[in-house]
């Protein structure tokens, strides 16, 4: 008897694909960028590019590929090869590009010698403000946090804390603040809680509580935290200047509600006549109820704002004119409150009682 025994053996070399990968424009490496290998669709290999914009694949087997460069920010680039051997394939990636002409959704730096910021009106949407102190957050260096109404909201611009220290109490007479061109009066901030017990608080002479002035109205606003032009006077610490919004012909409503404030804003405008002659009004009412815990009926605060304003612009070849007038209320009302869990007299008698309210 005899055997015989046979064996094939077959043997596949394999190949490798290296080379670089740069910037079309300027040559600079392109570090990590991705190079994929495929086959029928299918990636078999793959590799990241190093810091040199080097990157080698081993392993393939003698046929047809695609093989793909991609980097952020660049256009991705194919190319088909048939690898008999080992390849050098270097690639040039061009930069994909989106030129966009404008796209402003923060404050937007003046240039000139006085250091200020303009927030328009893009802004101010943006960030869907329930008082005015939020936007600030669009300054630079201002920090996103949720709105806290349970307290006044003043503002420092170049100076220190006035409320670190009650000897500089110099914010009345510090941040100046212009709406449509007329000063809002800082010198006197007569809020105040009367002692009950032994407890009171008091924020006299430390400027414009910014929970007071609404944003619905406001078309820009110009802080300036630099020296301001002597034209404003009465300011040591800055300015803000804020222009509402004036004319139009649509009606706007808002309505926000979050797990702290409820807010509801319904304003008109009204135009007549043509460029040469315009006369324009504007109404508008807002009320804000906010509550610091709203698990605690007694930590609330209320603000109701009303405008009407009237404007005539004239303008002909030799001068243009502008007249403006309006009529304008704020108040906030805390008075005596009750919590049913809490007061136990007859009849649910409040055992808080107090009084601070603000109208002008």
């Amino acid at each position: 008897m005899s055997c015989l025994l046979s064996a094939l053996i077959v043997v596949s070399r394999l190949f490798s694909v290296s080379g670089t990968v740069t910037d079309a424009n300027d040559g600079t490496p392109l570090s990590e960028a991705v190079v994929a290998v495929e086959k029928g669709g299918q990636t078999v290999k793959w590799d990241v590019a190093d810091n040199y914009g080097r990157y080698q694949i081993n392993g393939l087997s003698e046929g047809k590929y695609t093989v793909k460069f991609s980097y952020v920010g660049y256009k991705a680039v194919s190319r088909e090869i048939t690898l008999s051997a080992d390849m050098d394939l270097s690639q040039r990636l061009v930069p994909d590009t989106e030129v966009l002409n404008e796209v402003t959704v923060t404050a937007v730096e003046n240039k000139g010698v006085t250091s200020s910021t303009r927030i328009g009106r893009d802004a101010i949407a943006h960030i869907q403000p329930s008082s005015f102190a939020d936007l600030l957050e669009l300054l630079p260096g201002g920090m996103a946090k949720d709105p806290a109404l349970g307290s006044p909201q003043l503002i420092n611009l170049r100076s220190a804390n006035a409320l670190s220290n009650a000897n500089y109490a110099t914010s009345a007479l510090g941040t100046r603040f212009m709406i449509d061109g007329r000063p809002v009066n800082n010198d006197a901030n007569l809020q105040s809680t009367p002692a009950y017990s032994n407890y009171g608080s008091s924020y006299v002479n430390f400027g414009t509580d910014m929970r007071e002035i609404s944003t619905e109205d406001i078309e820009n606003v110009d802080i300036v935290r630099g020296i301001a032009s002597v034209k404003y006077g009465d300011l040591t610490s800055g300015l803000i200047n804020i222009t509402r919004k004036r004319g139009g012909k649509d009606l706007h409503a808002r309505f926000k509600s979050d797990m702290k404030s409820k807010l509801l804003y319904l304003g008109k405008g009204f135009e007549w006549g043509d460029k040469s002659d315009c006369f324009t009004l504007n109404s508008s009412v807002n009320y804000l109820d906010s509550r610091s815990d709203p698990r605690q009926t007694r930590q609330n605060w209320k603000r109701l704002t009303a405008s009407l304003r009237a404007g005539r612009d004239v303008n002909d070849e030799r001068f243009r004119k502008s007249f403006s007038t309006s009529l304008d209320y704020t108040g906030s009302f805390d008075n005596q409150k009750s919590d049913v869990d809490l007061d136990i007299a007859e009849g649910g008698t409040p055992l808080e009682t107090y009084k601070s309210t603000y109208n002008k």
